[in-house]
């Protein structure tokens, strides 16, 4: 019921553009999520929107309070905090074929996964002297507006 009154006020509205944004890597992975996912888009297409698809940040190893006080204590840096290339494969693991398969039927696949990267490899919850995270997976204001390059392109379409 919800979903519908969503799809209708797209359409009455002639919303241009709709972001569907969620932590996607906290769902399994199967073949009816992925059907649902692309009913979905089928279905806002239709309302008359473009669709981009926001993948997730990248998830923390761990409590951010726990993780910052860990490399102090250690005297670590918190520029050399985060998670690896690997970790991160890791939780998007299975969603290569559904990403693939939003992208043919006309989906934007917005990946900020490139926003946390540090110089040392890592995706890490401090950039610029500035902690992104709030938790594991929550941004902070200053990581929220990290990723403000990511939305520029959609509100500078017709």
């Amino acid at each position: 019921m919800f979903a519908g009154a969503v799809l209708d006020y797209i359409a009455k509205n002639h919303i241009k553009n709709v972001i569907m944004a969620a932590t996607w890597n906290s769902y399994v992975e199967s073949d009816s999520t992925e059907a649902q996912i692309l009913k979905t888009f089928q279905a806002v297409l239709s309302a008359g929107a473009r669709v981009y698809f926001l993948k997730g940040v990248p998830l923390q190893a761990g409590d951010i309070r726990q993780l910052t006080a860990a490399a102090i204590w250690k005297n670590d840096g918190l520029e050399a905090t985060g998670i690896t290339r690997g970790q991160l494969a890791a939780q998007y693991q299975g969603w290569d074929d559904t990403l693939a398969r939003l992208k043919k039927t006309g989906a934007t696949v917005l990946d900020p996964d490139g926003f946390f990267l540090s110089d040392k490899g890592l995706y890490g919850f401090v950039k610029n002297d500035q902690v992104l995270y709030f938790d594991s997976q929550h941004l902070t204001v200053e990581g929220a507006l990290l990723l403000a390059p990511l939305f520029e392109p959609i509100f500078h379409t017709n």
